[in-house]
């Protein structure tokens, strides 16, 4: 009777242990990280709010729409040399939303990106020197969509 309380012991330990894995795999699984750096011409944007939001292929909205009314999954700050990053994303669509203030007006720059569990996205801010902060919206040649204004 003692080997067969053992026996059972060990399966019901092996049981537990399956199952507190399959939970975490279910739970979250692998998630990715998020990181970049962003600059206007040679100089790091140091002190910018960058959000992580979430890309609704479904909503049938225009990005540049979404990234004004989604609420973010996650904000940070650029550090001195105008870094970022944002970790624990899970896999999915996401906007990276950087928000300039400078001297005559502010920007909003949105790069696109898909996560992937596990892995590390690498999503550069450059923005050219010759950007207006007039006003208005364009896509640069990095794929950077940006929107300035005054005020």
């Amino acid at each position: 009777m003692n080997a067969q309380h053992t026996a059972h012991s060990k399966l019901y330990s092996l049981l537990l242990v399956t199952l507190a894995l399959a939970t975490l795999t279910a739970c979250g699984g692998a998630r990715a990280t998020i990181e970049g750096k962003a600059v206007w011409g040679s100089t790091p944007l140091a002190n910018s709010l960058v959000q992580l939001q979430k890309l609704d292929d479904e909503s049938g909205a225009a990005p540049t729409q979404q990234a004004q009314t989604n609420v973010p999954e996650q904000e940070t700050q650029t550090d001195a040399a105008g870094k970022y990053t944002f970790d624990n994303v899970a896999p999915g669509k996401y906007f990276v939303v950087l928000k300039v203030e400078r001297e005559g007006g502010r920007c909003v720059a949105i790069l696109i990106t898909e996560a992937k569990a596990g892995d590390k996205a690498t999503l550069d801010f450059e923005i050219p020197e010759t950007v207006s902060l007039a006003g208005g919206a364009r896509l640069l040649p990095n794929g950077t969509i940006i929107r300035c204004g005054s005020g």
